[in-house]
């Protein structure tokens, strides 16, 4: 990642006039604070630009710690030191040691504990003043500019919606999941539990706050249908039996509605359901009874993960009069995102390609299948969804040997292209280079 920086550098397509845009907005929260305020404060020039990016690089870990000793060393100038202690010494509403904000992970470990992975992210993320930290996979040298964070909750997500602790019907085909009834099993509390949805509502608020990723689309209409109707009342129930309180009528009705309509015949709407005032043939008292518990415990948990998005959406300093006012489509394609061929076609911004390259890799895109489109996708940016304005830059370099695969630069949603000379071997090469690609495992060729 800091090669394509450095190069950028280079060759002049990043100065100081842009440099502060470039790392607006990104999960680079120390680098990016350090160069901005470095840029603000005038010290950064043409020509020390490229040392002060490469020295960033080379003590990124702990130089805000350390940076008392690097002036000795003659590493960095004395103009940098100075603005280097200054950041540590009086940074606002970032992190003051280097080291905080940081979330380590062990890959091979993360589907197996993905319910511990998913608290202690959401505390971490409390502990950094409502920030998501950087994320660090164990035994990898990458660092997160944003792309690894996005791998993270893709495959947390997926974690999640595959195991069926948190969800039901995990075997399903995804988009159709919901979130399951409370139910202790070996070595997880209903407590836990509990924690675990209101976790998943944190980061569900982060989604909506920042814009800067997307959990893929897993869950059923449903979980985002009955949201706004929850959001609407002023207290969150305690127990699911609460759910059958007048304030949460509106809440239960579009859950049935959505959820159980093949229950119900043509004569039967939900809200008579509920009421108890008919009964859709052949449902005894009983079955009914038992119906109505399902449906109360699975939007308990609902309530869960909702009330975990309210607190941490205020933490944000965001209105929840906002998002009361989401449709359901609106709440989900912010949260889980959206991904379609014609989506993706129009995110492209195509930089030093002949109109050829062009039209042979958008017709390429075309043929893709849906998990092809998926990985595609998850190799440029670090999620399987996008928002409706991702942007994906598509950059053909003539100077990059033709024999070598497209390069994917998912904190920067990019990708490298070799001016290839035909349709067939651009193909190729982009086919190949999706065999390296793996959600499920991280990243190989990025």
């Amino acid at each position: 990642m800091y090669e394509f920086i450095i190069r950028l550098v280079r060759t002049d397509v990043l100065t100081t006039e842009n440099i502060e845009d470039f790392f607006r907005g990104t999960f680079m929260d120390g680098i990016g604070q350090v160069i901005i305020r470095l840029n603000r404060a005038g010290i950064l020039t043409v020509e020390n630009l490229l040392t002060a990016v490469q020295q960033i690089e080379s003590y990124e870990r702990v130089f805000i710690d350390s940076v008392l000793g690097f002036d000795e060393s003659g590493v960095l100038t004395q103009e940098i030191y100075n603005a280097l202690v200054l950041h540590a010494q009086n940074a606002e509403g970032i992190s003051r040691d280097w080291g905080e904000g940081r979330f380590i992970v062990d890959s091979s470990l993360l589907h197996q504990n993905h319910l511990d992975y998913l608290l202690n992210y959401s505390r971490e993320i409390k502990a950094n003043r409502d920030r998501m930290p950087q994320i660090h996979y164990q035994n990898s040298e990458g660092i997160d500019a944003g792309g690894l964070t996005r791998d993270f909750l893709t495959r947390l997500f997926t974690a999640i919606t595959n195991t069926g602790q948190l969800v039901t019907s995990p075997d399903l085909e995804k988009g159709t999941v919901r979130f399951r009834m409370l139910e202790e099993a070996e070595g997880i509390t209903k407590e836990k539990l509990k924690d675990a949805f209101n976790a998943i509502g944190t980061l569900f608020s982060h989604a909506l706050h920042g814009k800067s990723f997307t959990i893929g689309t897993r869950f059923s209409e449903s979980v985002f249908e009955v949201m706004p109707a929850l959001l609407k009342c002023d207290e969150s129930p305690s127990m699911p039996s609460d759910l059958l309180q007048p304030q949460y009528r509106e809440a239960l009705i579009i859950y049935l509605q959505k959820e159980y309509s093949q229950h119900f015949n043509e004569n039967c709407s939900a809200a008579e359901f509920v009421d108890g005032s008919k009964m859709p043939e052949g449902f005894d008292e009983d079955l009914k009874k038992d119906l109505l518990d399902d449906v109360t415990n699975e939007l308990f948990a609902t309530s869960l993960v909702t009330r975990g998005m309210k607190d941490q959406l205020r933490s944000l300093g965001m209105s929840i009069d906002e998002i009361k006012a989401l449709t359901a489509k609106e709440l989900s394609d912010r949260i889980q995102g959206t991904l379609s061929h014609d989506q993706v076609l129009s995110a492209l911004n195509f930089d030093g390609a002949s109109s050829d390259l062009k039209d042979n890799m958008e017709a390429w895109i075309r043929g893709l299948s849906s998990d092809e489109l998926k990985k595609f996708i998850w190799g440029m940016t670090g999620s399987e969804a996008l928002h409706s304005d991702t942007r994906l830059d598509i950059k053909v370099d003539a100077n990059l040997d033709k024999a070598s695969l497209p390069t994917y630069h998912t904190c920067f949603k990019s990708v490298d292209i070799p001016a290839y000379s035909t349709k067939e071997d651009l193909a190729a090469k982009l086919e190949a280079s999706l065999a390296h690609l793996n959600p499920e495992e991280g990243f190989q060729l990025l």
